[in-house]
């Protein structure tokens, strides 16, 4: 999320060839609880741990892809509608079960704190946490999504009422990742979950960001320049 003074600024200096690609208000009144009521679950615990997580969201030096994307990372946007009015209707039981956290605290349904990692080997059957939950299928922490780490984050954001008078609130989501593929397989878990009858996404996109500025001379996109 940007400022309204930064957003014209960076309209000024790169107005000529750059242009928005989404833009909303942001629910302040919601930083740290999604539209569903929910904990929106942060992924800054720790700092070292942070670090960690974001290098490994970063491309590394062997790969195939052209010398210029190293220390870069895709991003994936999504722009997702969250039907609230449906989703009140569903018991607090059911809401839990279709995330696989409790909604006040934001802990998964095998422990009791937010930063608590579920414990999926000790529940097979899905007698705790749901086999149909949100959390485990996006993350089946097994063989599958060793070393694909996605670091991202969820941003509520409201635009008022449709025309039909529902709440038009939802999540802009944003991840990162080494390769689009560890997203789309993400993805490909998460089709015909639950939680999918509550959610319509509207939009978002696929990008590369560019390696950062690592010393005094060097600018963004140096590499891709140097390459040409």
């Amino acid at each position: 999320m940007i400022s309204p003074l930064v957003s014209v600024l960076l309209g000024a200096c790169y107005g000529g060839f750059a242009r928005w690609f989404f833009a909303a208000s942001p629910d302040r009144g919601s930083l740290w609880r999604q539209v569903f009521g929910g904990v929106s679950i942060a992924f800054l615990f720790l700092v070292p741990f942070a670090l960690g997580v974001l290098t490994a969201a970063l491309k590394p030096a062997t790969t195939r892809e052209p010398a210029w994307t190293v220390g870069g990372t895709y991003q994936v946007v999504r722009v997702i509608r969250m039907m609230v009015e449906r989703w009140d209707r569903a018991s607090l039981d059911e809401q839990e079960e279709i995330f696989g956290r409790r909604k006040v605290t934001g802990a998964p349904l095998s422990g009791k704190a937010e930063t608590d990692i579920p414990e999926y080997a000790n529940d097979p059957a899905g007698e705790v946490i749901p086999l149909t939950a949100h959390i485990r299928l996006a993350n089946p922490r097994d063989g599958r999504t060793k070393d694909k780490v996605l670091v991202r984050r969820g941003m509520s954001y409201s635009r008022g009422v449709d025309s039909a008078g529902l709440l038009d609130q939802g999540l802009a989501f944003v991840s990162y990742q080494r390769r689009l593929s560890h997203f789309l397989e993400a993805q490909e878990r998460l089709k015909g979950e639950p939680l999918e009858e509550y959610l319509r996404p509207e939009g978002g996109g696929f990008f590369f960001v560019l390696p950062g500025v690592v010393e005094i001379g060097d600018f963004l996109g140096r590499a891709l320049f140097d390459a040409r």
